[in-house]
């Protein structure tokens, strides 16, 4: 099945051997202490039009320290039932919705104007009725979106808004002056805002900025290095960590690359480890993060092989690689099913079930799509939320 990376950003062949023999082979490596926090200005380029995010399912906190435990993937139902089409909210003509998140009884997702000429908000939807219950004004090209029952973080270039579900307003912002957020997680303890330089000596270096969503500060900044540089990023919290991916551009080779499973110790605030896996997404489970990536390593055509590995929580170790039947987008895996947001071989959108023995297709929805820009899964609701360029379709596991 074809991504949406291989629909929009085709690769030209490049000869290369399959390099996971030998990934498989290198040790993660631990990083000691990061010293205190960097000072890095940073800007990344929100795709708007046509980007697939995978967004991390809401997790619930342990403790409200700002250092220590954070948050463990909450219990999830088995949500094995099968996908049905329940509810198509229009997107206003003339405007793109990004990826949403569910926080606060709602599904929140960033609209922004395809030519700039009405302005931007956040659209909230009832999950209760489907409806559209507010449109919060937003000044910004709204780039990804995290929402808890508390508050919803909205990033832009420059800043990081927080609205107050209860009232629908903006009541902080937080200023990232020459920056922009490429990917972003939160849950009662921390945001987790990953961003990217700019300009300067680190440019193309990313930072993971640590916020205090009580007072809307930064608490800590650590450095990623050039794996992470706001072409492709992901940011997902569980296990007791905070798990950063990122995929890269490469000119010269014109070819995407992916990178190293980056694992961020909250009690510390500083790496714990770099496990080389050479990613292009993840999903956080219960006992492990599962990552995707192509075998050798470089995304360079649309019929590009793809495999899985499982890395252990406890250990850092990938697993052997291995197929998940066309699958392009996990969102959720549990024990008892996996779910996806993806194409099927005519190219229509689909939410599809395996089953989380043989990693085979066993359901799947009508189509809902022949584009998507984001899906969100709301375990707590056994709803699936996909933006499309008209609307956004709510899924009902029946």
């Amino acid at each position: 099945m074809t991504d949406l990376e291989s629909r929009f950003r085709k690769a030209d062949q490049i000869p290369v051997s399959d390099r996971w023999p030998e990934i498989l082979a290198r040790e993660p490596r631990s990083e000691p202490e990061q010293p205190g926090p960097g000072r890095r200005i940073v800007v990344a380029a929100f795709a708007l039009v046509l980007a697939v995010l995978a967004v991390a399912i809401a997790v619930t906190a342990l403790s409200p320290a700002q250092t220590g435990s954070i948050a463990t993937l909450p219990t999830v139902p088995p949500l094995t039932g099968d996908p049905v089409i329940t509810a198509e909210i229009p997107i206003p003509d003339g405007h793109v919705g990004g990826a949403g998140a569910v926080g606060a009884g709602s599904v929140w997702v960033g609209i922004s104007p395809t030519h700039g000429s009405s302005p931007c908000h956040v659209m909230r939807i009832d999950l209760a009725t489907n409806e559209v219950v507010a449109e919060i004004p937003f000044s910004n090209l709204p780039g990804p979106i995290a929402a808890t029952d508390d508050a919803v973080w909205i990033a832009s270039h420059g800043a990081l808004d927080r609205i107050d579900p209860a009232t629908n307003r903006i009541d902080a912002s937080l200023s990232l002056s020459g920056r922009a957020v490429s990917a972003i997680a939160a849950d009662e303890t921390a945001v987790w805002a990953v961003t990217i330089p700019d300009s300067g000596p680190h440019a193309g270096e990313g930072t993971l900025v640590r916020v205090d969503p009580a007072k809307a500060t930064i608490t800590a900044e650590i450095e990623l290095g050039s794996q992470v540089n706001g072409y492709h990023d992901e940011v997902a919290i569980g296990d007791g960590a905070v798990w950063v991916l990122g995929v890269r551009w490469n000119e010269q080779q014109n070819a995407e690359r992916g990178g190293d499973l980056i694992r961020v110790d909250p009690a510390t605030n500083a790496i714990a480890a770099r496990i080389p896996v050479g990613g292009f997404h993840m999903v956080v489970s219960a006992t492990d993060v599962w990552v995707r990536f192509p075998a050798d390593g470089i995304f360079e055509s649309s019929d590009e092989s793809w495999s899985w590995t499982r890395v252990d929580v406890a250990t850092n170790e990938p697993s052997a690689p291995f197929a998940v039947d066309d699958d392009d987008g996990l969102l959720l895996v549990t024990p008892h099913v996996l779910w996806a947001v993806g194409y099927d071989e005519q190219q229509n959108v689909r939410a599809t079930r395996f089953d989380p023995t043989t990693l085979e297709v066993v359901a799947r929805s009508d189509p809902i799509a022949q584009v998507f820009t984001g899906a969100v899964i709301d375990a707590d609701s056994g709803s699936i939320w996909v933006t499309t360029t008209t609307d956004v379709v709510r899924v009902d596991i029946t």
